[in-house]
């Protein structure tokens, strides 16, 4: 994802490919107050269902 946002923005990424971009990003920075390894389970995964029940509705109900 770094090598396409590095030839595209982010922001003229199609919608799908930018909320799977944007749950990656929200994984690789420590918030205050989070548990240092948890960062799959509190950010990447939880916005990962976000985007696929967004984008694929019947596969995610």
């Amino acid at each position: 994802m770094n090598a396409l946002s590095a030839r595209t923005p982010p922001e003229d990424f199609p919608s799908y490919t930018r909320a799977v971009y944007q749950a990656f990003d929200e994984g690789e920075y420590v918030q205050p107050g989070q548990v240092i390894g948890s960062d799959e389970d509190v950010y990447t995964r939880p916005f990962l269902r976000q985007a696929m029940s967004d984008f694929h509705p019947l596969d995610f109900s």
